[in-house]
């Protein structure tokens, strides 16, 4: 047996070797799925029923990882809403149907206020909060596109905004459906100005190597049936490093850069 005095210096001696030892690294961040690039509009009308967007996809993506690209996130009246394209459209019955069109507002779950196209579905959900949502399969590709949000008819009880989307490459439009928003005392529910495009990974990729490469351009954000176009234009960025946004001034148009392989070379503010 050990004397009092060895077992003392043993334990000094194991005391100093933990204090030496390096303390454990932190948890890596974990920084998909994510928001990516943002780009916030001002239009110089504090409201408008029309809102359009101009876009070329300059290279194809696949289904995977869940890539979204959203053209107008604001306000219709007092509601939230976002709309645009995502790699792999959820169906509550049926998963992923692959490329397609949402367009979703916040404070319902009641589908009466949702109208999809023939061939579209509806969505209702609250694990964002209370949401509804239309959707419809569309196989986008690097084509050059027009998104328009646009008031369509009035009841007693909102506006309905109907989602198209044009192919300039095909000079096809489609329809996805339309969702009711409701007025505020009697006053129609209008798109408010200082709402943002952005890009977000969804699903599919928890590391930044899985981010894969794309490169979008918008070539024009208006107003009030393509009267008013954006007169200033703000990027901002999330946490996720591989992500570039600037504005080529001769053509008008703010480009999105996105991929492993990204280094960012413009900080976030004002683009024009």
């Amino acid at each position: 047996m050990r004397s009092s005095a060895a077992r003392i210096a043993l334990v000094l001696i194991a005391a100093l070797v933990l204090s030496m030892a390096p303390a454990a690294a932190p948890a890596a961040q974990r920084l998909l799925p994510s928001g990516l690039t943002y780009v916030w509009w001002k239009f110089g009308l504090p409201e408008f029923d029309d809102f359009q967007i101009d876009i070329t996809i300059h290279n194809d993506l696949e289904t995977r990882p869940g890539m979204y690209f959203q053209m107008y996130q604001g306000q219709i009246g007092d509601v939230g809403f976002y709309f645009g394209l995502q790699t792999d459209v959820f169906h509550p019955k049926e998963g992923g149907k692959g490329k397609g069109l949402i367009f979703s507002r916040w404070k319902t779950r009641d589908l009466a206020d949702a109208r999809p196209a023939p061939d579209g579905w509806t969505q209702s959900a609250g694990y964002e909060g209370d949401f509804i949502g239309i959707r419809k399969a569309y196989k986008w590709t690097n084509h050059r596109y027009r998104l328009r949000l646009t008031a369509l008819d009035e009841d007693e009880k909102g506006a309905w905004y109907g989602f198209f989307i044009l192919d300039y490459d095909t000079k096809t439009e489609d329809y996805a459906g339309a969702i009711r928003f409701p007025k505020t005392g009697d006053k129609r529910p209008l798109i408010k100005d200082g709402g943002g495009t952005w890009t977000e990974v969804y699903s599919g990729a928890t590391d930044l190597a899985q981010l894969p490469a794309w490169h979008i351009s918008i070539e024009g954000a208006y107003a009030d049936r393509r009267k008013v176009k954006a007169k200033e234009a703000f990027a901002d960025y999330s946490k996720v490093p591989n992500t570039d946004i600037y504005f080529d001034k001769p053509t008008g148009a703010v480009h999105m850069l996105i991929g492993r392989d990204v280094a960012r070379t413009h900080p976030k503010g004002k683009l024009f």
